[in-house]
């Protein structure tokens, strides 16, 4: 665990640095349920991209709803490890990923 904080922490740092220095763009590959658009103080300007895999980003959609980030945010659903998959449009959703998208006004 101790590596995975020191990791965490040495990327922190570097991009607080990078802040400083007038970085204005931020990708976010296999993002996982990454919450620093919510949690670190940032210029509204920034734009934040994350790309992660669909369900993944249909649920951190659904856990932060509520919630309000402090850049521009942008999410992609889109399998990384899959060469063949189709780049998604920007906005999100293929056509037809509403049929395999879980409900979500689901309560369970």
């Amino acid at each position: 665990m101790t590596g995975l904080v020191w990791r965490a922490r040495i990327f922190l740092t570097r991009f607080l640095r990078e802040m400083q220095n007038g970085a204005d763009f931020v990708v976010n590959l296999a993002a996982g349920l990454d919450a620093q658009p919510y949690r670190i103080k940032l210029p509204t300007t920034l734009q934040w991209l994350e790309v992660d895999l669909p369900d993944i980003v249909y649920y951190e959609e659904d856990v932060l709803e509520n919630e309000k980030p402090r850049c521009r945010l942008e999410r992609i659903p889109l399998d990384l490890s899959d060469a063949g998959a189709p780049l998604t449009p920007r906005g999100g959703e293929q056509p037809g990923d509403e049929d395999r998208r879980p409900d979500r006004r689901s309560t369970s």
